[in-house]
């Protein structure tokens, strides 16, 4: 866990009424409520493009799950 730090913000009420009632709600205090937003707000941004030769690459993706042989015949049998 990190190191927490006492300052002072100045964020909009209606921000801070909802940290209020999710703090209240989780049990948790109104800083860790909103630390725990900042990560889910800068975790969820989108990945900086990648170029190549001035050209802008498609995302990478995850292709873990890959397809068979037996997942594409299944494809090719299915009645339309």
């Amino acid at each position: 866990m990190s190191q927490a730090i006492r300052t002072s913000l100045a964020i909009d009420l209606d921000m801070l009424q909802t940290a209020r009632e999710r703090a209240e709600a989780r049990g948790e205090t109104l800083g860790k409520v909103v630390s725990d937003m900042m990560q889910e707000s800068l975790a969820t941004r989108a990945p900086v493009p990648e170029y190549r030769n001035g050209i802008k690459l498609l995302p990478r993706r995850d292709f873990t799950g890959k397809v068979s042989v037996e997942d594409v015949d299944a494809l090719l049998n299915e009645p339309e």
